[in-house]
């Protein structure tokens, strides 16, 4: 026979009340955040503000990309829990596959519209693939709840009307090289990478360990070169493609003072970079704020910004 709640400790009634209460709560702090954003999440102004902080630190003429993280497969038609990249969620409080953000040093046209400075694509809304994988922000969805200036589907970074060949320089952070082709999207993560390389030009024989080599003897070559020498001279022995560069190997085969800084200073010109972006980053999330470190509600260490890798 149930027990009345007549019955019941003062205690467990008081607590028998909370959790009644509880979803009222909760509710009326997610509608505050938005109807699909949990109420402990970062809020838009921060990313908001992350991203600009980044703008503002590219060199002038320059255009920063982020890709979201690969969708992961565990066996056939099984994937594994998405994670999004941490860097991009960071500026984006973007929690889905399929997305590129682009950030203007300068205010550019993106599909008609001018003085756009920050541009995302996003997957759109889709209800039968939305059964499995749970429902998606789509183009409005992100509009409201990321306050992203631009937002357009992914569909459309192709014919975004982009000026690629018009910045100076063009940062980007490694690409992954082990994204899978899903052939019913003509828009997913392997689409969007392969777009962005031909409309970029980006030459194909970029190498991302020759790339952070060559920044390494930007930044440590003159005062770092005890370290850096030996260093360099074992990664070689794993890395063909720095045996075969030609800066690299100058700079290794400098025997004086002189000799060295004139190999650091004979850096061949390039738009492209994937090491700036990168420190730009850190650099920034270095600094903490109290949203930050409040914002968390629940285990911290599973969320999406704890770490960045």
């Amino acid at each position: 026979m149930p027990i009345s709640l007549l019955t019941k400790p003062a205690h467990l009634l008081l607590l028998a009340g909370l959790l009644l209460a509880a979803p009222s709560a909760q509710a009326q702090a997610q509608r505050a955040a938005g109807p699909d954003r949990p109420a402990d999440f970062l809020s838009p102004s921060f990313h908001k503000q992350r991203r600009e902080l980044l703008r503002q630190a590219l060199p002038a003429g320059s255009v920063a990309v982020l890709f979201a993280a690969p969708v992961r497969n565990r066996a056939n038609d099984v994937d594994f829990t998405y994670h999004q990249s941490p860097d991009f969620y960071y500026l984006t409080g973007y929690t889905e596959p399929d997305a590129v953000l682009v950030l203007f040093k300068e205010p550019q046209t993106v599909k008609g519209q001018a003085g756009v400075t920050e541009a995302l694509f996003v997957q759109p809304r889709d209800p039968q693939a939305e059964q499995w994988t749970g429902r998606r922000l789509g183009t409005e969805g992100a509009k409201q709840q990321l306050q992203v200036q631009f937002v357009a589907d992914n569909k459309e970074f192709a014919t975004a009307g982009i000026g690629w060949a018009g910045f100076a320089h063009i940062m980007y952070s490694p690409l992954a090289t082990d994204v899978r082709d899903d052939s019913r999207d003509p828009a997913d993560l392997y689409n969007l990478l392969a777009s962005f390389r031909q409309q970029a030009a980006l030459p194909a024989d970029v190498n991302p360990v020759v790339a952070e080599a060559q920044q390494l003897i930007q930044q440590r070559g003159l005062t770092g070169a005890a370290r850096l020498v030996p260093y360099l001279q074992n990664l070689t022995q794993t890395q063909p493609a720095l045996a075969q560069d030609a800066y690299v190997q100058g700079y290794l085969n400098a025997k004086t003072d002189a000799e060295r800084q004139k190999a650091v200073a004979n850096r061949p010109a390039s738009r492209f970079d994937t090491q700036v972006l990168d420190a730009a980053l850190a650099q920034l999330r270095e600094v903490k704020t109290p949203r930050n470190l409040s914002s968390c509600a629940g285990p911290c260490a599973l969320a999406p910004w704890a770490s960045r890798r």
